[in-house]
Protein backbone atom coordinates (compact mmCIF):
# COMPACT_ATOMS: atom_id res chain seq x y z
CA UNK A 1 0.00 0.00 0.00
CA UNK A 2 1.65 3.33 -1.10
CA UNK A 3 1.02 6.45 1.29
CA UNK A 4 0.64 10.14 1.75
CA UNK A 5 0.71 11.08 5.18
CA UNK A 6 -0.58 14.41 5.83
CA UNK A 7 0.42 15.00 9.22
CA UNK A 8 3.96 15.12 7.87
CA UNK A 9 2.95 18.42 6.37
CA UNK A 10 3.22 21.51 8.89
CA UNK A 11 4.85 24.53 8.28
CA UNK A 12 6.90 23.65 5.12
CA UNK A 13 6.41 21.31 2.56
CA UNK A 14 7.52 20.14 -1.20
CA UNK A 15 5.89 21.14 -4.32
CA UNK A 16 7.16 18.39 -6.41
CA UNK A 17 6.98 18.55 -10.09
CA UNK A 18 7.88 15.26 -11.92
CA UNK A 19 9.58 16.91 -15.16
CA UNK A 20 11.88 15.09 -18.37
CA UNK A 21 14.24 17.72 -18.03
CA UNK A 22 14.79 18.71 -14.16
CA UNK A 23 13.64 22.04 -15.16
CA UNK A 24 10.14 23.92 -15.65
CA UNK A 25 8.85 27.14 -17.00
CA UNK A 26 8.65 29.67 -15.51
CA UNK A 27 5.19 31.03 -16.13
CA UNK A 28 4.27 27.10 -14.37
CA UNK A 29 6.70 27.62 -11.40
CA UNK A 30 4.70 31.00 -10.95
CA UNK A 31 1.14 30.62 -11.97
CA UNK A 32 1.31 27.40 -9.65
CA UNK A 33 3.09 29.62 -6.68
CA UNK A 34 1.18 32.70 -6.79
CA UNK A 35 -2.04 29.89 -6.43
CA UNK A 36 -0.88 28.05 -3.52
CA UNK A 37 -0.41 31.29 -1.74
CA UNK A 38 -3.80 32.62 -2.48
CA UNK A 39 -5.27 29.63 -1.45
CA UNK A 40 -3.24 29.90 1.70
CA UNK A 41 -3.88 33.31 2.77
CA UNK A 42 -7.97 33.01 2.16
CA UNK A 43 -7.84 29.67 3.94
CA UNK A 44 -5.46 31.44 6.90
CA UNK A 45 -8.10 34.01 6.85
CA UNK A 46 -11.20 31.52 7.75
CA UNK A 47 -9.08 29.04 9.93
CA UNK A 48 -6.64 31.69 12.36
CA UNK A 49 -8.63 35.04 12.71
CA UNK A 50 -5.84 37.55 13.80
CA UNK A 51 -3.19 36.04 11.88
CA UNK A 52 -1.89 36.47 8.40
CA UNK A 53 0.45 34.43 6.39
CA UNK A 54 3.14 35.06 4.33
CA UNK A 55 4.14 31.86 1.99
CA UNK A 56 7.58 32.29 1.12
CA UNK A 57 9.93 29.93 -1.22
CA UNK A 58 13.01 28.56 0.69
CA UNK A 59 15.03 27.01 -2.06
CA UNK A 60 14.23 25.85 -5.71
CA UNK A 61 15.52 22.16 -5.65
CA UNK A 62 16.49 19.42 -8.75
CA UNK A 63 14.92 16.09 -8.32
CA UNK A 64 13.01 16.49 -10.63
CA UNK A 65 11.99 20.22 -9.38
CA UNK A 66 10.94 21.07 -6.43
CA UNK A 67 9.92 24.64 -4.91
CA UNK A 68 10.03 24.30 -1.30
CA UNK A 69 7.71 26.66 0.31
CA UNK A 70 6.61 27.86 3.83
CA UNK A 71 4.30 29.90 6.21
CA UNK A 72 5.12 32.83 8.28
CA UNK A 73 2.56 34.08 10.41
CA UNK A 74 2.41 37.33 11.63
CA UNK A 75 -0.18 38.29 14.24
CA UNK A 76 -2.36 41.52 14.06
CA UNK A 77 -4.15 42.61 16.81
CA UNK A 78 -7.35 42.43 17.32
CA UNK A 79 -9.51 40.22 19.44
CA UNK A 80 -9.06 37.05 18.38
CA UNK A 81 -5.03 37.53 18.07
CA UNK A 82 -4.60 35.89 21.70
CA UNK A 83 -5.21 32.07 20.24
CA UNK A 84 -2.32 30.80 18.56
CA UNK A 85 -1.86 30.50 15.08
CA UNK A 86 -2.14 26.62 13.77
CA UNK A 87 -0.02 25.76 11.60
CA UNK A 88 -2.21 23.95 9.25
CA UNK A 89 -3.01 25.54 6.28
CA UNK A 90 -0.41 23.89 3.84
CA UNK A 91 -1.47 20.00 5.36
CA UNK A 92 -4.86 21.40 4.18
CA UNK A 93 -4.04 22.78 0.78
CA UNK A 94 -2.44 19.48 0.31
CA UNK A 95 -4.90 17.51 1.54
CA UNK A 96 -7.75 19.31 -1.21
CA UNK A 97 -5.35 18.49 -3.94
CA UNK A 98 -5.17 14.84 -3.05
CA UNK A 99 -9.14 14.72 -2.95
CA UNK A 100 -9.83 15.31 -6.23
CA UNK A 101 -7.46 12.46 -7.13
CA UNK A 102 -8.84 10.14 -4.79
CA UNK A 103 -12.45 11.15 -5.53
CA UNK A 104 -12.26 10.09 -9.15
CA UNK A 105 -10.96 6.15 -8.35
CA UNK A 106 -14.11 3.23 -8.49
CA UNK A 107 -12.83 1.75 -5.38
CA UNK A 108 -12.83 4.66 -2.79
CA UNK A 109 -12.94 3.94 0.83
CA UNK A 110 -13.36 7.02 3.88
CA UNK A 111 -12.38 5.74 6.73
CA UNK A 112 -13.13 8.24 10.16
CA UNK A 113 -11.73 7.48 13.21
CA UNK A 114 -11.89 9.91 16.35
CA UNK A 115 -8.12 11.29 15.84
CA UNK A 116 -7.37 9.88 12.25
CA UNK A 117 -9.49 9.71 8.58
CA UNK A 118 -8.14 7.38 6.07
CA UNK A 119 -9.06 7.77 2.37
CA UNK A 120 -8.21 4.75 0.51
CA UNK A 121 -8.58 3.13 -2.64
CA UNK A 122 -6.87 -0.31 -3.81
CA UNK A 123 -3.56 0.08 -3.48
CA UNK A 124 -3.29 3.68 -2.77
CA UNK A 125 -3.62 5.53 0.44
CA UNK A 126 -4.50 8.81 2.26
CA UNK A 127 -3.75 9.59 5.81
CA UNK A 128 -4.24 12.83 7.80
CA UNK A 129 -5.62 13.97 11.82
CA UNK A 130 -9.13 14.23 12.14
CA UNK A 131 -8.27 18.15 12.38
CA UNK A 132 -7.25 18.42 8.75
CA UNK A 133 -10.45 16.88 7.61
CA UNK A 134 -12.65 18.62 9.09
CA UNK A 135 -11.41 21.80 8.63
CA UNK A 136 -10.88 20.54 4.97
CA UNK A 137 -14.92 20.04 4.65
CA UNK A 138 -15.63 23.30 5.83
CA UNK A 139 -12.48 25.18 3.30
CA UNK A 140 -14.43 22.62 0.42
CA UNK A 141 -17.43 25.44 0.69
CA UNK A 142 -14.92 28.70 0.07
CA UNK A 143 -15.18 29.32 -3.89
CA UNK A 144 -12.16 30.93 -3.80
CA UNK A 145 -9.74 28.52 -1.96
CA UNK A 146 -11.52 25.75 -4.30
CA UNK A 147 -10.49 27.99 -7.57
CA UNK A 148 -6.88 28.28 -5.86
CA UNK A 149 -6.17 24.62 -5.63
CA UNK A 150 -7.83 23.13 -9.00
CA UNK A 151 -5.21 26.33 -10.28
CA UNK A 152 -2.57 24.35 -8.92
CA UNK A 153 -3.05 21.00 -10.35
CA UNK A 154 -4.23 22.56 -13.98
CA UNK A 155 -1.30 24.93 -14.10
CA UNK A 156 0.72 21.81 -14.06
CA UNK A 157 -0.69 20.25 -16.18
CA UNK A 158 -0.61 22.55 -18.77
CA UNK A 159 3.14 22.53 -18.48
CA UNK A 160 4.04 19.53 -21.19
CA UNK A 161 7.25 19.01 -19.57
CA UNK A 162 5.36 18.06 -16.18
CA UNK A 163 4.50 14.53 -15.92
CA UNK A 164 3.07 14.47 -13.15
CA UNK A 165 3.09 16.85 -9.27
CA UNK A 166 2.59 16.34 -5.83
CA UNK A 167 3.51 17.61 -2.12
CA UNK A 168 5.38 15.63 -0.04
CA UNK A 169 6.95 17.02 3.80
CA UNK A 170 10.31 18.78 3.97
CA UNK A 171 11.88 15.28 5.49
CA UNK A 172 11.15 13.26 2.12
CA UNK A 173 12.56 13.58 -1.35
CA UNK A 174 9.65 12.70 -3.47
CA UNK A 175 6.23 11.96 -2.89
CA UNK A 176 5.11 8.49 -2.77
CA UNK A 177 1.31 9.53 -4.47
CA UNK A 178 1.92 11.43 -7.67
CA UNK A 179 -0.97 12.76 -9.57
CA UNK A 180 -0.32 12.54 -12.97
CA UNK A 181 -0.91 14.46 -16.13
CA UNK A 182 -3.76 11.89 -16.97
CA UNK A 183 -5.48 11.82 -13.59
CA UNK A 184 -5.58 15.78 -13.44
CA UNK A 185 -7.45 15.49 -16.71
CA UNK A 186 -10.04 13.31 -15.28
CA UNK A 187 -9.89 14.42 -11.80
CA UNK A 188 -10.62 18.15 -13.04
CA UNK A 189 -12.81 17.68 -15.66
CA UNK A 190 -15.34 20.19 -13.59
CA UNK A 191 -12.71 22.64 -11.65
CA UNK A 192 -13.88 25.35 -9.66
CA UNK A 193 -13.13 29.09 -11.22
CA UNK A 194 -13.10 32.74 -10.64
CA UNK A 195 -14.77 34.98 -12.84
CA UNK A 196 -11.67 35.08 -15.41
CA UNK A 197 -12.37 39.22 -15.24
CA UNK A 198 -12.78 39.89 -11.27
CA UNK A 199 -10.51 39.10 -8.38
CA UNK A 200 -10.91 39.41 -4.53
CA UNK A 201 -7.53 40.44 -2.26
CA UNK A 202 -8.14 41.24 1.12
CA UNK A 203 -5.92 43.94 2.64
CA UNK A 204 -4.63 44.83 5.94
CA UNK A 205 -4.42 48.26 6.02
CA UNK A 206 -5.14 51.82 7.60
CA UNK A 207 -8.12 54.09 6.68
CA UNK A 208 -9.21 57.55 7.70
CA UNK A 209 -12.93 58.07 8.09
CA UNK A 210 -14.38 61.04 5.61
CA UNK A 211 -18.26 60.23 6.27
CA UNK A 212 -19.80 57.69 8.95
CA UNK A 213 -22.87 55.50 8.42
CA UNK A 214 -24.37 55.70 12.26
CA UNK A 215 -26.60 52.62 11.47
CA UNK A 216 -26.10 49.27 10.34
CA UNK A 217 -26.90 49.04 7.14
CA UNK A 218 -25.34 48.31 3.83
CA UNK A 219 -24.26 52.33 3.13
CA UNK A 220 -20.99 53.09 2.07
CA UNK A 221 -18.86 54.95 4.36
CA UNK A 222 -16.22 57.56 2.71
CA UNK A 223 -12.09 56.92 3.54
CA UNK A 224 -9.12 57.95 2.74
CA UNK A 225 -7.00 55.44 1.70
CA UNK A 226 -3.21 55.52 0.52
CA UNK A 227 -3.99 59.58 0.09
CA UNK A 228 -7.14 58.47 -2.04
CA UNK A 229 -10.85 58.83 -1.57
CA UNK A 230 -12.76 55.54 -1.19
CA UNK A 231 -16.41 54.58 -0.44
CA UNK A 232 -17.05 51.25 0.96
CA UNK A 233 -19.68 49.65 3.64
CA UNK A 234 -18.70 48.46 6.99
CA UNK A 235 -19.86 45.00 7.03
CA UNK A 236 -18.00 43.99 10.46
CA UNK A 237 -21.18 42.36 13.35
CA UNK A 238 -18.66 42.87 16.22
CA UNK A 239 -18.34 46.44 15.55
CA UNK A 240 -21.64 47.30 15.06
CA UNK A 241 -22.09 45.72 18.43
CA UNK A 242 -19.85 47.70 20.29
CA UNK A 243 -20.72 51.04 18.34
CA UNK A 244 -24.38 50.41 19.89
CA UNK A 245 -23.56 50.01 23.11
CA UNK A 246 -21.08 53.27 22.79
CA UNK A 247 -18.26 51.48 23.23
CA UNK A 248 -16.44 52.64 20.23
CA UNK A 249 -17.48 56.67 18.74
CA UNK A 250 -16.67 57.85 15.25
CA UNK A 251 -15.68 60.58 14.04
CA UNK A 252 -14.41 62.70 11.13
CA UNK A 253 -10.90 62.25 11.19
CA UNK A 254 -10.92 59.25 13.14
CA UNK A 255 -8.69 56.02 11.48
CA UNK A 256 -9.80 52.40 11.46
CA UNK A 257 -6.78 49.53 11.54
CA UNK A 258 -9.03 46.90 8.95
CA UNK A 259 -9.06 44.05 7.26
CA UNK A 260 -10.59 45.14 3.96
CA UNK A 261 -11.81 43.02 0.76
CA UNK A 262 -10.68 44.72 -2.76
CA UNK A 263 -12.69 43.82 -5.52
CA UNK A 264 -10.18 44.40 -8.88
CA UNK A 265 -12.07 43.89 -12.05
CA UNK A 266 -9.16 43.74 -15.75
CA UNK A 267 -9.13 46.14 -18.03
CA UNK A 268 -10.11 44.78 -21.42
CA UNK A 269 -7.66 47.07 -23.05
CA UNK A 270 -4.38 46.59 -20.84
CA UNK A 271 -5.64 43.22 -19.36
CA UNK A 272 -4.42 45.14 -16.22
CA UNK A 273 -6.64 44.33 -12.93
CA UNK A 274 -7.83 47.72 -11.54
CA UNK A 275 -9.87 48.44 -7.70
CA UNK A 276 -13.44 48.88 -8.58
CA UNK A 277 -14.90 48.08 -5.35
CA UNK A 278 -13.66 47.83 -1.07
CA UNK A 279 -15.13 46.25 1.69
CA UNK A 280 -14.26 46.62 5.26
CA UNK A 281 -14.64 43.34 6.61
CA UNK A 282 -13.22 44.03 9.82
CA UNK A 283 -12.37 46.55 12.09
CA UNK A 284 -9.33 46.14 13.67
CA UNK A 285 -8.67 49.45 15.69
CA UNK A 286 -10.39 52.12 16.73
CA UNK A 287 -7.93 55.16 16.26
CA UNK A 288 -8.79 58.43 17.57
CA UNK A 289 -8.05 61.64 15.79
CA UNK A 290 -5.21 63.63 18.10
CA UNK A 291 -7.55 67.10 17.69
CA UNK A 292 -11.13 66.51 18.54
CA UNK A 293 -13.95 68.03 16.00
CA UNK A 294 -17.54 68.05 16.10
CA UNK A 295 -19.29 64.91 14.25
CA UNK A 296 -20.77 65.63 11.42
CA UNK A 297 -22.96 62.83 9.53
Amino acid sequence: MTNIIISDIKDELILYFDTKDKSINAYTLASTLVALADSAKEANRIINPGYEVEIIVTALEQGSFKAIVKTVFKEVKNLFSAESARAIILSIIAAMLYDKYFAQKQDIVVTINIDTVIVSSQDERMVMPREIYDEKEKLKKSKIVTSKIDSIALSAKNDKRVDSIGYVSSNLSKPEILIRREDIEIAYKEAVFEDADLRENIEISTVEILRAILEKSNRLWEFVWHGNRISAPVVDESFYKKFIDHRITVAPGDKFSVKMKIIQKKDKGSGIFINSKYEIVEVIEHIPRNVEKEFEE
